[in-house]
């Protein structure tokens, strides 16, 4: 499977509208902790202007998951207007080290909370650390080193956070986390390298997350997929692939609305 970098994919708004939530959290004065540190945080959360991955570096990789095969768009949008087919994953299987598989929080008090309490543990540590009686110089960099990592905490949690008007895609993400200035030992199905992959003419670097066997359930075909729910040679590739003779297959009865053609 691919995880995409987070800030290389074509709709940022998802990304703009977590940072935009904890920055309101922020200046609203809806969380406890030091003003002046607060404060600090919020120009690292503007996704146009932040320094904050030029300073410390970190790259968020992401894969998505619609539980809610029902919906005629999911269909439409992921599976050539019902001719392809989905395939339904172990979620314990998934989270390989070096991942995190986590739901999509759609409602905005879930949010505002998770937001809110990552925030304030982080202001916490760093009053616990200022205490410790380090010099100017000593202090001074560990305050810009925690209000960095703040931002970068946040910037990571944000592909995790989405409008309300989405929810219907009970969606989950499978996060890899991977600074840039450190060198890092992914866990085994994480591939070192970075590829790049072509999308509206816009290249996307991604890592490759490779399974062995493939942690495949269930396959749902299209309703008008040409595919047969007994095809010997479907069968067979599911059960090399997964290692399983007891992956399922079925068909959806969902019928996708068909768009129309550009001219």
């Amino acid at each position: 499977m691919w995880a995409s970098l987070a800030t290389a994919l074509e709709d940022q708004s998802e990304m703009r509208y977590a940072l935009t939530r904890a920055t309101q959290l922020i200046e609203s004065g809806q969380i406890e902790g030091d003003a002046s540190f607060l404060g600090d945080i919020v120009p690292c959360l503007n996704s146009a202007t932040s320094p904050t991955a030029a300073i410390l570096g970190l790259k968020t990789y992401v894969t998505s998951f619609r539980t809610n095969t029902d919906a005629s768009t999911h269909w439409k949008t992921y599976a050539s207007a019902g001719t392809g087919f989905a395939l339904a994953f172990n979620p314990k299987l998934l989270e390989i080290p070096g991942t995190l598989l986590h739901p999509v929080i759609y409602d905005i008090e879930e949010q505002d909370k998770l937001l809110r309490a990552f925030i304030e543990s982080t202001d916490l540590l760093f009053k616990r650390i200022s205490v410790l009686g380090h010099n100017n110089d000593t202090a001074f960099r560990l305050r810009q080193r925690a209000i960095h990592w703040t931002a970068l905490g946040l910037w990571t949690l944000a592909p995790l956070v989405k409008e309300h008007r989405f929810r219907e895609e009970n969606e989950w993400r499978l996060i890899v986390i991977e600074p840039v200035s450190a060198e890092v030992k992914n866990g085994e199905g994480i591939s070192q390298e970075v590829r790049l992959r072509s999308s509206n003419g816009r290249d996307i670097p991604y890592k490759v997350l490779g399974y062995n066997p493939l942690p495949v359930v269930e396959l749902e075909l299209g309703k008008h997929t040409a595919v047969a729910l007994d095809d010997l040679g479907l069968k067979e590739q599911l059960q090399h692939a997964t290692s399983s003779s007891d992956v399922s297959i079925t068909r959806s009865v969902v019928c996708p609305k068909k768009s129309r053609r550009p001219e």
